[in-house]
């Protein structure tokens, strides 16, 4: 290709890439709009599952640990003569992650965290069975 060729090309297909975004963030709001009435549905129904011939979807829980009140949160770290510079700041999730462990470990939550917790759906495609034909023995 020449020249003339290449900028026209590559004009084609940065424009069809816009537009195809532009497609998938439409789809994209749509499919969270629905997830977020799936979740709701299944809470209401008081069901962790449910499947389809298609698919399964299967809400878990996700337990994460919040800062709240970030000078109580500094003050523990030197209360346990941790590095306050490895745990905030930047470094918020190594903190998070060290509070979530001690939580789980010993049930104590750390002044000036919360534990929170997070529904997380997800969305499999259904195992294929294979037919009669298809099983070799």
């Amino acid at each position: 290709m020449n020249v003339t060729e290449l900028i026209t090309r590559v004009g084609e297909l940065s424009h069809n890439s816009r537009e195809l975004y532009k497609q998938y963030k439409i789809i994209k709001e749509q499919e969270d709009a629905v997830r977020a009435e799936l979740t709701a549905t299944l809470n209401e129904s008081g069901l962790l599952s449910a499947k389809t011939d298609h698919y399964t979807a299967s809400i878990s829980k996700k337990q994460s640990v919040v800062v709240v009140d970030e000078k109580k949160a500094v003050d523990w770290i030197k209360s346990e003569g941790l590095d306050v510079d490895y745990y905030v700041g930047l470094k918020l999730t190594p903190f998070k992650t060290m509070a979530l462990s001690r939580l789980k470990d010993t049930g104590e939550v750390i002044e000036g965290t919360q534990l929170t917790e997070t529904d997380t759906l997800s969305i499999r495609e259904a195992k294929k069975k294979p037919l009669a034909n298809d099983i070799q023995s």
